[in-house]
């Protein structure tokens, strides 16, 4: 069942099976895919245009096309599955204001354009790659949502503008799993704190941390600097966090980790240490 490529207020698949979006589909109102699963145009001319809501937990299988979310507020959740791409879309552009937010439900790849000038970019726990052209929101008009077992992949080509934002709101939502650079040429600025639980690394093209890169660690995970390429590069001041679990006296070795020739009274200026030195 093909659903005509024209302006709809509201949108409801139902009764199994897969209906096929065709051209540009606008919805204003509420997309709710529930039982059934809607397959996106396979061509860069096809374009969903999200306006009001989604609901369901029905998929969008993918293809070669374009979404445009607009509008305000919440939009809900936005669920993939394999169509004629493999979660793959061709280009994505988020224009969400007034609190604007989009869930990603699934990882995702954007082959072409990504421009996410206003709103909020829940990852979720997914992965989110660019392989296009990439506008960032500017502060104040969005961020990504982060978690620690969110990643984003830059590879591809094409300019990057404006500065990798995470939301500030809490520990968890600027915390990222992994950020990899693999662009030739590209230059990645992190515009806000970032606290990564696993790799940052650039493999190709320049990540310059602006001093807002914490690497976190716990009794499960460890922040670190991945493989730097050969035409990678990462500039701009670290700021590392080192757990130990203490031993049955109580004592760690805070020079653990590569950290070679430190004493007690070198690491005392630089954080408190309950003990005499």
């Amino acid at each position: 069942v093909s659903i005509p490529g024209t302006p709809h207020h509201n949108i409801i698949l139902s009764g199994g099976g897969v209906r096929q979006a065709s051209g540009v589909l606008t919805v204003g109102g509420n997309l709710a895919i529930n039982s059934s699963n809607l397959l996106l145009s396979n061509s860069p001319l096809g374009n969903l245009n999200l306006n009001g809501t989604v609901s369901g937990s029905g998929l969008m299988l993918t293809g070669n096309s374009r979404i445009t979310i607009n509008g305000t507020g919440a939009l809900g959740t936005l669920n993939f599955g394999t169509g004629a791409t493999s979660l793959s879309i061709n280009r994505l552009d988020l224009n969400r204001t007034s609190s604007g937010s989009v869930i990603l439900g699934t990882n995702l790849t954007i082959s072409g354009v990504s421009s996410l000038t206003n709103g909020e970019l829940n990852l979720n726990g997914n992965k989110l790659t660019m392989n296009g052209a990439i506008t960032f929101p500017s502060s104040g008009n969005g961020a990504f949502i982060g978690s620690t077992t969110s990643s984003i992949t830059i590879g591809g080509v094409g300019s990057i503008t404006n500065n990798l934002l995470l939301s500030q709101s809490s520990s968890s939502t600027k915390a990222i799993k992994e950020l990899i650079l693999n662009r030739s040429g590209a230059n990645l600025t992190l515009g806000n704190s970032i606290e990564a639980w696993g790799s940052i690394t650039p493999t190709v093209g320049t990540i310059n941390t602006g001093g807002n890169l914490t690497l976190k660690a716990d009794g499960s995970n460890k922040g670190r600097i991945g493989q730097i390429g050969s035409s990678g590069a990462l500039t701009g001041n670290v700021t590392v966090e080192v757990f130990k679990p203490a031993g049955v006296t109580g004592w760690v070795n805070l020079c653990s980790g590569g950290v070679i020739g430190n004493n007690m009274n070198s690491w005392n200026s630089s954080f408190a240490i309950t003990c005499s030195v």
